[in-house]
C-alpha cells in the first residue's frame, strides 16, 4: 500500500507542474475545502444537538479523510472523461491534490485548536 500511495500522490504532484492554470485550481479547491469543512461542523453540532448523549468536545467534526480515494478517484474519472472526449472545464486530479491538500491542513489546524483547548 506503500507503493501504491506514493505512486498516487507523486502523480498528482506532476500534475501540479504541468497544468496551465494552477492557481485557479487551487483557489477553488480551498473554497471547496472550507465548504467541506464548514458542512462537516455544521452536521456534527447538528448530531450533537439531537443526541445530548454525545460526548462534548470530540473530534468528529475536525476529522476528514486522508485523501487516497479521493486522489485515485479523480484519476479513474478523469480518465474516463478522456476516453469519451469530454473536456472537464477543470483539471479534477489537480483539484483532487488541493482538496486533499488544504482539507488535511484544516483538519490538523482544527485537531490542533481542540487539542489546545482541552
Amino acid at each position: 500500500t506503500f507503493f501504491l500511495r506514493t505512486f498516487f500522490f507523486i502523480y498528482l504532484g506532476v500534475l501540479l507542474f504541468h497544468s496551465p492554470k494552477p492557481f485557479q485550481v487551487a483557489l477553488f479547491a480551498l473554497a471547496l475545502s472550507l465548504l467541506l469543512a464548514l458542512a462537516r461542523m455544521v452536521s456534527s453540532r447538528a448530531v450533537g444537538f439531537f443526541d445530548q448523549g454525545a460526548r462534548k468536545g470530540r473530534l468528529l467534526e475536525t476529522v476528514s479523510s486522508r485523501g487516497l480515494s479521493s486522489a485515485v478517484l479523480s484519476v479513474i474519472v478523469a480518465g474516463e472523461l478522456s476516453q469519451t472526449g469530454i473536456e472537464p472545464a477543470i483539471d479534477l486530479p489537480l483539484l483532487a491534490l488541493f482538496v486533499i491538500f488544504f482539507t488535511n491542513l484544516i483538519t490538523a489546524a482544527l485537531v490542533l485548536k481542540k487539542r489546545k483547548l482541552e
